[in-house]
């Protein structure tokens, strides 16, 4: 049991640090960055009113 979770360890180590994908925030393929948000919601009466309450808020702290 130890050799197998050994093993599940180091292959997780190993998938982290071979991962080629950048983390930095912007774009990174020479494109000028946005400022778009895009947000996917299921449902009228709860998601999509919180999303619009939000945009509101935003829009007043962020003219």
């Amino acid at each position: 049991m130890k050799k197998i979770l050994t093993l599940f360890l180091v292959s997780i180590l190993l998938l982290t640090a071979c991962s080629s994908e950048t983390k930095t925030g912007g774009a990174t393929d020479g494109t000028k960055s946005t400022n778009e948000i895009t947000v996917w919601t299921w449902d009228p009466n709860f998601n999509v009113k919180a999303m619009k309450i939000a945009e509101e808020f935003y829009k007043k702290e962020n003219p």
